[in-house]
């Protein structure tokens, strides 16, 4: 139902224009920041569905207030993990809304991260220096956030290229040998710490959770991973 509802609103919203909108967004972005789990899924499939809509240019001035209401919410211990990634695929949404506009009008990427860029730099990158066998499809959504910032920020995102080139880089090297013994050897993943079980379990078949991709970053569509160790070597390629 909210999802039928939200496709309405981008109609709405292509036909009248987003400024003219802005205000009863900004009450929907209020409305979402809240430690109601339900209130909270529902806001997020609603902003998922409007920020789809690359062509609605103005969504960028949702972005100041938003930012820091995502990282506040995807803070709050009870979340499943299924749910995160669905806020992070927001955060990369969102933050695609504005980061065009490096080096033509830093203005506006100042105004849309000032309050939140560190925070999720720090998120972003700790997240990486975590064990590498868990979390693996939320560390791919980490790894699609730093890429869209130092690939289309570089002015912005300069300052913190250094604190985050290192620890990038050595999550890159972790994922090389965890690939060979999922993907590869077909070990599981559970025992790649102690490395001593024996290919007895069959690898399972597309993750479910690659339909995320499909559904909101378009340009994965295509894409049929064997596991999510499989799709995270794919994106640190």
């Amino acid at each position: 139902m909210v999802e039928a509802y939200a496709y309405l609103i981008r109609e709405v919203l292509q036909l009248d224009g987003c400024a003219n909108w802005l205000e009863p967004l900004g009450e929907m972005v209020r409305w979402m920041a809240t430690d109601e789990l339900k209130q909270m899924e529902a806001g997020v499939e609603l902003f998922l569905v409007l920020f789809q809509d690359a062509g609605n240019s103005q969504l960028y001035r949702l972005a100041p207030s938003m930012l820091p209401k995502l990282f506040h919410m995807f803070a709050q211990p009870e979340l499943s993990e299924q749910f995160r990634e669905r806020l992070l695929i927001l955060v990369l949404l969102v933050i695609r809304t504005f980061s065009g506009y490096d080096g033509t009008q830093d203005t506006i990427v100042a105004e849309c991260f000032a309050d939140s860029y560190d925070t999720w730099m720090s998120l972003f990158v700790s997240g990486l220096q975590v064990s590498i066998t868990i979390h693996t499809n939320m560390k791919r959504y980490f790894l699609k956030s730093l890429t869209l910032i130092f690939r289309d920020m570089l002015r912005y995102s300069g300052r913190s290229l250094q604190g985050s080139l290192l620890p990038v880089w050595e999550f890159c090297y972790r994922v090389c040998p965890l690939y060979l013994w999922t993907t590869v050897f077909g070990y599981s993943m559970s025992c790649y710490e102690t490395r001593t079980e024996k290919r007895d379990q069959p690898l399972n078949g597309p993750t479910p959770r690659s339909l995320l991709d499909y559904q909101y970053l378009s340009e994965d569509g295509d894409e049929n991973y064997e596991n999510d160790v499989d799709a995270l070597a794919h994106q640190v390629l």
